[in-house]
């Protein structure tokens, strides 16, 4: 069973001196915010950086997303239970790459690397065996 979440003001087994740390040194929800109108946005960079990642990357998962498994169906004849089995197993492989991904990028911040140090060994850790296969390949059809 799943207990709902409660705000801690209403939570009936939460003391007052807990309550109140809590909520020490946060600000009062809605003072001084002011709502951003969505065009406004468009001013910032990382704004236009998510939205050219988005626009690169898209296509690419979608590839994965909807042709992986007609591609192991027809390639490799198997049943639909073993390409629902294989297709798992790579989605499986991208989420704990997305995961490890961000807690060492966050591990590095935490020891005082800059953003754009902290950022590089996990995408080279992600990059690295498929340079490394690429290049045995290349090296194979030319010698």
């Amino acid at each position: 069973m799943v207990a709902p979440l409660r705000q801690s003001a209403q939570h009936r087994r939460l003391s007052a001196a807990e309550r109140a740390y809590i909520h020490a040194g946060q600000p009062a929800a809605g003072v001084g915010e002011k709502p951003v109108p969505w065009l406004a946005l468009f001013g910032y960079r990382a704004v236009w950086a998510y939205l050219a990642a988005s626009v690169l990357a898209g296509p690419v998962w979608n590839i994965y997303m909807f042709f992986l498994p007609d591609f192991l169906q027809k390639r490799y004849h198997l049943p639909l239970v073993q390409v629902g089995d294989w297709t798992a197993v790579f989605y499986f492989v991208a989420s704990f790459g997305g995961v490890a991904g961000g807690w060492l990028f966050g591990r590095l911040l935490g020891r005082g690397w800059t953003v754009n140090a902290a950022r590089k060994p996990p995408c080279w850790a992600a990059h690295a065996p498929w340079c490394r296969s690429i290049l045995r390949r290349m090296r194979r059809r030319s010698g």
